[in-house]
C-alpha cells in the first residue's frame, strides 16, 4: 500500500518510524508547507518530495496521514477523501464543529486517538459494559506536563485553535466517550497562563455522562508530576485506572493487573491498524463521530469558560 504524510514536524517522523515497521505498507512521498521541512524529511525517509498538496493527492495513493496543525485539518482531510483516499488524522479531527461537518462523513476516515490502543484499554471497555465493576458513578482523568509551548504552533490560536484543551483534553475526553459512553453536559474553567501565552495552559472540565456518571477531567501543560493514570473509573463494584499500564478491582474483589505497552508501541498499534484499515482487513479504532464528538466536548468547554455556565456539547445529526 502507497502512504504519504502530510505535515513533516515531529508527529510526522512519528508516524514515518512505525510504518517503516509495517512491511505491507509503504510510505512514497511527503509535504509540508514549509517546502525546507519536506525536503529534509524526504531526504531523512527516502521518499518523494511533493511541492503541493494536489501533486501529493494526485499521486496514485492508498492512504495519507495527517499531521499538520489542527486549524489546516478539515481542509487536508475532505480534499483527501474527495479523492477516495483513506486517511488518518491527528487529533483534533478540527478546532470547531462547523470544520468537523465541512469534512464529509466517510467511512474513509480514521481519528488517531492513541490511548485507545493502550494495553488493556479495550479489556476495561469490556469490562464497563459487563458490568463488572457495577454502575458507572465517576471518572476522572489527568494529563499533565511541563511542556513550554512558547514560540511554538501550540499556542499560537492561529493554527492550534486552542490550547491545552484542543491539544491533551480531546484524548482525555476521548477516552471517557470510548470507555462510557457519549457526554450530555460540560462546565469548564482555564487558570491563568503562568507563561503568559494567548491560549490556556491548564483547564478543568466536570462531565455530565449520558450513561448518568460523572467525569472530572484536568489538563496541563505547566504542572510538572509523576505520571498518574490517564483515567480512573469509580463503580458501584468496583474501580479501575488506565494508564501505560490497567489494574482493576472488580464485583469479585479480584485484582487484576494488565501490563500496558510503552508510548512508542502505542503508535505502532495506531499506524498498524491505519494499514490494516487501509487494506479493509479490519475497522478504524476511532471514526469520524468519535473525532466530531470530542471536538464538540472541548468546544463546549470552551463557551463554558467563557459563560461561567454549563453548556450542551453539538449533536450530530443521524443520517
Amino acid at each position: 500500500m502507497r502512504i504519504g504524510i502530510i505535515g513533516c514536524g515531529h508527529a510526522g517522523r512519528r508516524h514515518a518510524e512505525q510504518l517503516r515497521k509495517i512491511g505491507e505498507a509503504i510510505l512514497v512521498s511527503c509535504y509540508d508547507m514549509q517546502a525546507a521541512s519536506t525536503d529534509r524529511f524526504a531526504t531523512d525517509y527516502a521518499v518523494s518530495a511533493c511541492r503541493s498538496l494536489d501533486e501529493m493527492l494526485d499521486s496514485r495513493l492508498d492512504g495519507v496521514t495527517i499531521c499538520t496543525p489542527p486549524t489546516t485539518h478539515a481542509r487536508i482531510v475532505a480534499a483527501a477523501i474527495e479523492r477516495g483516499i483513506h486517511v488518518l488524522c491527528e487529533k483534533p479531527l478540527a478546532t470547531e464543529c462547523d470544520d468537523c461537518l465541512s469534512i464529509p462523513r466517510s467511512d474513509l476516515l480514521m481519528c488517531a486517538f492513541k490511548f485507545r490502543h493502550l494495553s488493556g484499554a479495550a479489556m476495561l471497555r469490556e469490562m464497563i459494559a459487563e458490568g463488572r465493576l457495577g454502575q458507572i458513578t465517576h471518572m476522572r482523568g489527568t494529563a499533565t506536563s511541563d511542556a513550554d509551548m512558547a514560540g511554538k504552533w501550540f499556542s499560537d490560536a492561529r493554527l492550534s485553535g486552542g490550547g491545552v484543551l484542543l491539544d491533551n483534553g480531546v484524548h482525555i475526553v476521548d477516552l471517557c466517550h470510548y470507555l462510557a459512553g457519549p457526554v450530555e453536559r460540560v462546565t469548564a474553567a482555564a487558570a491563568e497562563s503562568s507563561r503568559g501565552l494567548a491560549v490556556e495552559e491548564s483547564a478543568a472540565m466536570c462531565l455530565k455522562m449520558e450513561c448518568g456518571a460523572t467525569a472530572s477531567i484536568f489538563v496541563s501543560w505547566e504542572s510538572p508530576a509523576p505520571m498518574a493514570p490517564l483515567i480512573e473509573v469509580f463503580g458501584t463494584k468496583g474501580y479501575a485506572r488506565l494508564g501505560y499500564e490497567m489494574q482493576a478491582f472488580d464485583a469479585d474483589k479480584k485484582l487484576m493487573r494488565h501490563a500496558a505497552a510503552e508510548g512508542v508501541d502505542i503508535w505502532q498499534e495506531v499506524l498498524a491498524n491505519f494499514a490494516g484499515f487501509v487494506a479493509g482487513r479490519v475497522k478504524p479504532s476511532a471514526t469520524f463521530d468519535d473525532g466530531f464528538a470530542a471536538v464538540a466536548v472541548c468546544e463546549a468547554a470552551y463557551r463554558s469558560i467563557v459563560t461561567g455556565k454549563s453548556e450542551l456539547p453539538r449533536q450530530l445529526e443521524i443520517a
